[in-house]
């Protein structure tokens, strides 16, 4: 009765300060942690087993009617999905004179989660998983903002951010392959780690050059690096233990760059109050990434 549970616990706080010389803070903290059961249901399609032997065998037909919710799992109890999330930033402004103000946003995040995911959902293990991943990043922006109360507004800012993400995943098969009746143990394990580092710097200018009517425009230039590295073993029970491979296929440090410089320009009317129309034009940037699924080294060599 305790399967797909969920038990979660919070909290958050913020702290605010601030003084009589154009200076204010903000404090903001929070922090997760949930417990959640291993989630079940019931099979949507026939479960088959690969004999070396026999061929294809029927472990179990596909389910009709309506669902009882009487099911069964491989994993024992206590294989769920834990996760801990928790983070800190830092909101600070500076108002240097009646027009321009400085502002810095600081921040620092980690998520740790451990899950277990019973994909078959059945007491066969088919294709059962354990996905872990420990997440850090932090982040630093700088702005620089305008406003005297006239027609023109402007900001002007950089952003650098560094994030890592090492992983660590296994795969269990035990009941996938079998000889004769008889199921040949399989395991696969997945290292990798994901590093990147990304900068910008950008501006925007709002100009008010006639009653109702706003013209804005932006430029940003972003930059990033990303490396990764991957390592994935397969593992065979007897009779295929020739079969298995550590590595079966590595990705050492392979690094990349990115970089682009995105424009934007919006103009903007306001009929009323209530009502405002706007046509704008952007152009967008996201950065390449890895092959992280590599199983063999020929996908390993080339993972860009």
């Amino acid at each position: 009765k305790h399967y797909n549970g969920d038990d979660t616990q919070s909290i958050r706080g913020k702290l605010a300060f601030r003084n009589d010389n154009g200076f204010d803070a903000t404090l903001s903290l929070d922090y997760t942690q949930q417990d959640a059961a291993l989630t079940l249901g019931r099979p949507t399609a026939p479960l088959i087993a690969s004999d070396l032997v026999l061929g294809p065998v029927l472990l179990m037909p596909a389910p009709t009617g309506e669902y009882d919710f009487q099911t069964r799992t491989s994993f024992a109890p206590g294989h769920g999905q834990d996760m801990t999330h928790k983070g800190v930033a830092l909101n600070m402004g500076w108002q240097l004179n009646d027009a321009w103000l400085l502002k810095s946003i600081s921040a620092w995040r980690k998520l740790d989660t451990e899950s277990f995911i019973d994909i078959d959902a059945s007491e066969y293990e088919l294709g059962d998983v354990l996905v872990a991943v420990d997440q850090s990043q932090w982040s630093q922006e700088l702005q620089l903002q305008y406003d005297n109360g006239g027609n023109v507004s402007a900001i002007f800012g950089a952003y650098h951010l560094e994030e890592k993400v090492p992983s660590y995943q296994e795969a269990y098969a035990d009941d996938f392959i079998v000889f004769m009746g008889i199921p040949i143990d399989f395991l696969r394990t997945i290292e990798d780690d994901l590093r990147t580092e990304s900068t910008a710097v950008f501006a925007s200018v709002d100009w008010s050059f006639a009653p109702t009517w706003t013209l804005t425009a932006g430029v940003r230039h972003t930059r990033e690096t990303k490396r990764y590295d991957r390592t994935t073993s397969a593992f065979f029970g007897a009779p295929l233990e020739a079969f298995s491979a550590d590595p079966q296929a590595v990705i050492d440090g392979a690094r990349e760059t990115w970089s682009a410089t995105t424009p934007s320009l919006a103009l903007k009317k306001a009929f009323s109050d209530n009502v405002t129309a706007y046509v704008s034009a952007n152009k967008g940037f996201k950065s390449g990434g890895f092959n992280g699924r590599a199983n063999s080294q020929a996908e390993a060599d080339n993972p860009v």
